[in-house]
């Protein structure tokens, strides 16, 4: 789901009933809305085994290191960054909707490595297995990098 999808309005509403200290995380944009919008309207959702933002769905590929992800995109997820832990109340929510904790990403700081390039992405893209992917890549820096902004002025 894009990142300004809305069609989680319902979840959003619900959500601050529920936990109006919530923060962030209560809009239909949130990672958390859109977790619950998904629980409503995917008939496999039971099936899967991680939630990925977009920077962690490439990280993941990259490095074969799925479940992985950091504060900045785990905030509207509900995250507690102070504490670097997924709140009680949160979780409280997710068990309601019947969603297993489990799928939650692993938090990690910004600038940690995830892995290295997996040999078959490293074979493809002509790099070497010994580079590194590291959390934190924020969506306007990788357009600025995929647009080639490299150099102070340059935007």
């Amino acid at each position: 789901m894009a990142y300004s999808d809305q069609r989680a309005a319902a979840q959003a509403q619900q959500l601050k009933q529920q936990w109006p200290e919530g923060g962030i995380c209560l809009s239909p944009a949130s990672s958390l809305s859109k977790l619950l919008w998904l629980r409503c309207h995917l008939h496999n959702f039971s099936e899967a085994h991680y939630v990925h933002h977009q920077a962690d769905w490439v990280a993941a590929h990259l490095t074969n290191h799925w479940g992985i992800s950091d504060r900045g995109n785990v905030l509207k997820m509900g995250l507690d960054a102070q504490h670097m832990k997924y709140p009680e109340q949160m979780l409280n929510i997710l068990k309601t909707a019947d969603i297993d904790p489990a799928i939650l990403p692993k938090v990690v700081h910004e600038g940690i490595s995830i892995g290295t390039l997996d040999k078959s992405w490293a074979q493809r893209l002509g790099l070497s297995t010994a580079v590194q992917i590291r959390a934190g890549c924020t969506d306007s820096v990788a357009a600025a990098t995929a647009a080639g902004l490299y150099m102070p002025g340059t935007a």
